[in-house]
């Protein structure tokens, strides 16, 4: 059970940095685009962003991860875990992004770590 929950929270962890990364990579190539050679400019930036690389680097792996889970544990175990990733990506948005929460964001989190608490139990 120690592997699954190593597994599981390496998962999560990188699913947070790839969404973290996707997010300040789409900023970054933030602006509209009105023509089909602008969207193609749009892409190849895309591929040469940094934090876009990043997030491909973080999610793929992340999803082979929780495949691997998923053949060791039930998802009933399993997939209340990653509901952390709300959680972390949250908190890496105040961090990293300079996002602002409300307090009822705040509580919401506290009880999904509740309810990731009380399911680690059983």
């Amino acid at each position: 059970m120690t592997l699954v929950v190593f597994l599981l929270l390496l998962s999560v962890v990188m699913n947070t940095v790839a969404q973290v990364s996707l997010k300040r990579g789409l900023v970054a190539l933030a602006h509209p685009t009105t023509s089909k050679s602008d969207i193609l400019s749009v892409i190849a930036r895309a591929l040469t962003n940094r934090d876009i690389m990043v997030w491909l680097a973080m999610f793929l792996p992340a999803t082979v991860l929780w495949i691997k889970v998923l053949s060791l544990t039930d998802l009933s175990f399993a997939y209340p875990f990653q509901s952390l990733s709300l959680v972390l990506i949250s908190l890496s948005s105040v961090v990293v992004l300079g996002e602002r929460m409300t307090k009822k964001q705040w509580g919401g989190l506290a009880f999904i770590l509740l309810g990731i608490i009380l399911i680690s139990r059983s």
